[in-house]
């Protein structure tokens, strides 16, 4: 049971870890480009911190001006 586990972990780990393969950067997620066909990370895309929504109220992902993904609160 153990070594299942393991392998799992082991499989789930590799899928997750395998970078973007691209040609142009519409091929990547928001706040991505394509950098030698790997997708990687925009560097003028400041670091998200996930803000804390009050009860009723929702965080949603909008794209700033510099097509950067930023989270945002919602409240109805």
């Amino acid at each position: 049971m153990n070594g299942l586990t393991i392998v799992l972990a082991a499989l789930v780990l590799g899928v997750f870890s395998a970078d973007r393969k691209c040609t142009t950067d519409k091929d990547c997620l928001a706040g991505h480009k394509c950098n030698g066909q790997i997708c990687a990370a925009r560097t003028e895309c400041p670091m998200r911190g996930l803000p804390i929504a009050k009860p009723g109220c929702k965080v949603v992902e909008y794209l700033n001006d510099m097509n950067c993904p930023m989270p945002k609160v919602v409240c109805p």
